[in-house]
């Protein structure tokens, strides 16, 4: 029980730990772009492989916004093969197209979709490309769709999702069906800050009078400049390794978006490197550190800069704070002891906005 609880305290400090994240950020990025994608998608529910292609004629499917539960809104019916769990709702399977344009500017930069979450087993075409398939149903993920773009303001692009949630009885609790997340359309140059893990922040020492970030890197090399970008458009297998002086930059603002602390050094990084790794530290002089009373948030800016150029640069938030668990005495937050009851109202899957704040609120009026 004691293992239990210390599971669900962990879950609870880092979900209120990133809720705080959506707070407004005032350092936006330069190069790197995301944008929500989440309008004027058409949606079906029912299942023909004809579906994918850019030619199919999809005028009378119903224009929506997304997110989107194509589940919630069936009828309730005890005979349902959803059960119980799912809440007596229908499941099946369901289409989702979108027909847009992609400006010409954009041609020589990296284009990454982003769904944030569809349940389950989806399914994207892009231009009649199969890009892939991905079954789990509660985590992100991306696509690269630069190769098989047409570009310019008269020619347009269909992108086609199919989303099969037709399994009965999937998860212990109501899941929904259909992209119930964001999507997000992301563009970078194509040497960049990985997606995914490019970036991993820790606070090693976080004390009233000082701090320490600590930043990890993971960059992917392709190429830097157009000139190899041309080269390599013309002969896809005469990958130079060229050497590429860079200069390597961690800035630190504070919640109202002034500077605070930065660091750089120049760094070699190899053209077609697919793991580029390398590691600063940044100090921080009298902090103001994260805690639950007071969630306060930096913001690094990280920046990679090429022949006087900015290549990629991303904006992580984050709060220092020192966290510690002691055997027999519980968990520490900057040096003061926290309080945890378990609290099984906070959402595992999916509810509203308010609901998770109203949990939150309670779940700290307990000690948290």
């Amino acid at each position: 029980m004691r293992k239990f609880s210390m599971a669900i305290f962990l879950f609870l400090f880092v979900f209120l730990f990133c809720i705080s994240f959506l707070q407004a950020n005032p350092v936006t990025t330069s190069v790197r772009t995301k944008e929500k994608f989440n309008s004027n998608w058409k949606f079906y529910l029912g299942d023909n492989p004809l579906f994918r292609a850019v030619e199919f004629d999809d005028k009378d499917w119903r224009i929506l916004n997304l997110p989107h539960d194509f589940t919630i809104e069936g009828e309730y019916n005890e005979n349902n093969p959803s059960g119980g769990n799912n809440g007596y709702f229908p499941i099946g399977i369901g289409w989702y197209r979108k027909t847009f344009s992609v400006a010409d500017s954009l041609k020589d930069r990296k284009t990454i979709i982003q769904f944030d979450g569809i349940y389950m087993n989806s399914e994207v075409w892009i231009n009649d490309h199969f890009l892939g398939r991905y079954p789990y149903g509660y985590t992100t993920f991306q696509y690269d769709l630069t190769e098989y773009l047409n570009y310019g303001d008269t020619a347009t692009n269909v992108i086609a999702v199919r989303v099969d949630n037709s399994l009965p009885k999937s998860t212990r609790w109501y899941n929904g069906s259909g992209i119930y997340r964001n999507v997000h359309l992301i563009t970078t140059n194509y040497a960049h800050f990985k997606n995914y893990d490019g970036i991993f922040i820790t606070t090693p020492v976080a004390e009233e009078n000082k701090a320490i970030v600590a930043i990890e890197y993971k960059v992917m090399g392709n190429v830097f400049s157009k000139e190899q970008l041309e080269t390599f458009r013309n002969n896809k297998w005469d990958r130079k390794r060229d050497e590429n002086l860079c200069i390597a930059r961690s800035i630190i603002y504070d919640a109202n978006g002034d500077e605070v602390a930065r660091t750089e050094e120049e760094m070699t990084f190899l053209s077609f490197s697919r793991n580029i790794e390398y590691n600063q530290k940044v100090q921080v002089t009298n902090p103001i550190r994260w805690s639950t009373e007071n969630p306060y948030l930096y913001t690094l800016k990280s920046e990679i800069e090429f022949e006087g150029k900015i290549v990629d640069d991303q904006v992580t938030t984050f709060g220092i704070r020192k966290l510690e668990y002691i055997p027999h005495k519980g968990m520490f937050v900057n040096g003061k002891r926290g309080l945890f009851t378990p609290r099984w109202r906070l959402c595992w899957c999916r509810c509203s906005r308010q609901n998770l704040a109203l949990s939150l609120k309670q779940t700290k009026s307990h000690g948290l």
